[in-house]
């Protein structure tokens, strides 16, 4: 999506949002705010992106589902948005550009999962109010906190994956290729 056109359809659920959260308020329930909540948190982070990165990176979107990406493929600069599901990235015949390559995941609730080469570093970023995170045999419990673990080994690596994960209740899985799925 173009950085203008997300402009636009960011503003426009923006306004939805408002609009309906501003109809609601009226002495209605607490549940009926949660739909125009969500479209209010979803135009902000269209346009929150569309501030933030520039031009032309890629954004791969699902509300409920899950997105995956295995085979040969090529590892670009990209962020995935799953309002309720998962992310799944097989980076094992990936094809990989030399230096960093940042992958960002915005999740409200889901399990990302990325699959990676034994000779891959991989720096992890994760904030979330509850999850978990579990790479090279390291375990974090998240509970409204930050994480960012770098893979061991890492110095100056021909490849590294950038992974940041921001959500409202996110596992992060990292595999490395000997291990079992």
């Amino acid at each position: 999506m173009a950085r203008e056109t997300r402009i636009w359809v960011g503003s426009g659920i923006l306004l939805a949002g408002l609009a309906l959260l501003a109809i609601r308020l009226t002495g209605s329930l607490a549940w009926q705010l949660a739909w125009p909540t969500l479209l209010v948190l979803a135009g902000l982070a269209l346009l929150w992106r569309a501030r933030r990165l520039p031009s032309g990176g890629l954004a791969t979107w699902t509300l409920l589902g899950s997105v995956e990406r295995q085979g040969a493929w090529t590892v670009l600069d990209e962020s995935f948005y799953a309002l309720v599901g998962d992310v799944s990235l097989d980076l094992t015949e990936a094809l990989m550009p030399a230096g960093d390559n940042t992958i960002a995941c915005y999740v409200l609730v889901g399990d990302i999962q990325v699959r990676a080469p034994d000779e891959v570093t991989v720096a992890l970023d994760v904030s979330a109010l509850v999850g978990e995170v579990h790479i090279d045999g390291r375990h974090e419990e998240l509970l409204w906190r930050r994480v960012a673990l770098l893979s061991p080994g890492a110095g100056e690596p021909a490849h590294r994956v950038v992974i940041k994960v921001v959500g409202l209740a996110a596992d992060v899985h990292i595999v490395r290729a000997h291990e079992a799925p």
